[in-house]
């Protein structure tokens, strides 16, 4: 006999369903014998009612995170005692150091992804200032970067000078550097087929396009221009998210995450002192290979 009974009616498929609850195993089983039965002289369906385990999607999420975070660990951890193991097959300080600093440093890949991120930028900003430039600066291309390295981001508003070629504005430019550099730097950098700056990054449209404010760069606060810019890039660039103005620190900056690569990045406004220093930090580089391993 039941033990418990219910009736649902299905409006969409004119159907009824039953779920019914036996207090013996036995008689549940004996009921589902056959699927297809007559009773009272009506054609019935009968099934054994699946039992679905409920997981939440949190808990899924979480777990997937977990287990992201695990293999990246076993992965540092694997790559860590693959590096160990040169190391110790080095003679000395020096050679350890050398090679320590080619194990670490940044990969052709890498560095076509930082030149595409301030390709990306180029292209957003310019639609609200005409003459603006964005240039990658610091350990990125001043040959002392490591794969894990921030991208640091240089953005003038307003580029008026036209006298000054930088020598790292595109990833064109910063290949011909380094195969024009010393051997004992040329020898370390690997040919990057198929990038350039002009990638073709996905112009930055959400359908929501910002109101066409006007901002005179050279009359308007630093402040308001750093919030200005954050919400472009908050508006109008998708694959960066996690925008943060830090208007008070001894230099204002711009911070964000580039959700693909996983870049974490900094912008500063107009100090065209950073672009000089790393200037002259891959000089001092190509001029004695010893510098770039004592800076690492």
């Amino acid at each position: 006999m039941p033990h418990s009974f219910s009736f649902r009616f299905s409006t969409l498929s004119q159907s009824a369903y039953a779920i019914v609850e036996f207090a013996e195993k036995q008689s549940a089983a004996n009921a589902v014998e056959e699927e297809k039965q007559t009773m009272n002289g009506l054609h019935i369906v009968v099934r054994p009612r699946e039992v679905r385990e409920f997981v939440s999607s949190g808990i899924t999420q979480r777990n997937a995170a977990l287990e992201g975070k695990k293999k990246k660990e076993d992965n540092l951890r694997l790559e860590t005692q693959m590096l160990m193991a040169e190391l110790v097959q080095k003679k000395t300080i020096d050679k350890q150091l050398f090679a320590l600093s080619e194990n670490i440093s940044l990969s052709p890949s890498s560095l076509q992804i930082r030149y595409l991120i301030c390709h990306l930028l180029q292209e957003v900003f310019s639609e609200f200032f005409a003459n603006c430039r964005v240039f990658p600066y610091g350990s990125s291309v001043n040959g002392c970067g490591g794969n894990g390295s921030d991208l640091d981001i240089f953005l003038s508003l307003n580029w008026s000078d036209e006298t000054w070629m930088y020598p790292f504005a595109s990833l064109k430019q910063h290949e011909q550097v380094q195969e024009s550099s010393s051997a004992a730097a040329s020898s370390s950098s690997r040919d990057a087929d198929g990038a350039s700056d002009g990638a073709n990054p996905t112009t930055a449209s959400d359908g929501s396009k910002m109101e066409e404010d006007t901002l005179d760069p050279d009359q308007a606060p630093e402040k308001e221009c750093l919030e200005f810019v954050a919400q472009i890039i908050q508006k109008c660039v998708p694959s960066c998210h996690k925008v943060q103005t830090i208007a008070s620190a001894r230099k204002p900056v711009i911070k964000f995450v580039h959700k693909d690569s996983g870049l974490h990045c900094d912008i500063i406004l107009n100090n065209r002192l950073v672009l000089r220093n790393t200037e002259l930090i891959h000089f001092y580089c190509t001029l004695d290979p010893v510098v770039r391993p004592l800076i690492y």
